[in-house]
């Protein structure tokens, strides 16, 4: 708990969501860059191919950066798990309240927590974006 609190006040208002969210207006920009120039893919061909390439380097990042961070989240809850079932063989019943006190230690962004369903809320929220931008 101490240590969760600990990188979150650090990380919660300072690079990290400058990192996730502008790599998410990034990919918006170039995924409406890439639909743009496929009508004219074959008279620029470099600068399609720029696009396409730079959108999947997005989205590799994107949803991987998201993955790691909620695999925060999944291995801390599967350890406290472990940890129970283990304690609860041996019957002592002080550490066994300990346990029930503990949390999985989660990743906070601004004021939301990574869970393990944020890459793809992250990707659908991308797409819906993208999507209103070029009905613009």
């Amino acid at each position: 708990m101490l240590l969760e609190k600990s990188y979150n006040t650090t990380l919660k208002y300072t690079a990290l969501p400058g990192i996730i969210y502008g790599l998410w207006i990034l990919e918006i920009l170039f995924f409406y860059g890439t639909v743009k120039s496929i009508p004219s893919f074959y008279s620029n061909i470099a600068l399609s191919g720029f696009f396409i390439v730079t959108v999947l380097n997005l989205l590799n990042a994107i949803v991987w950066g998201n993955t790691v961070a909620s695999k925060v989240f999944a291995e801390s809850n599967s350890m406290i798990k472990e940890w129970k079932q283990k304690i609860a063989a041996g019957k002592n019943l002080l550490k066994l309240k300990q346990l029930k006190e503990l949390y999985p230690a989660r990743l906070r962004i601004g004021d939301s927590f990574i869970d393990p369903s944020t890459p793809l809320v992250a990707q659908n929220f991308i797409a819906s974006q993208t999507a209103a931008f070029i009905l613009l």
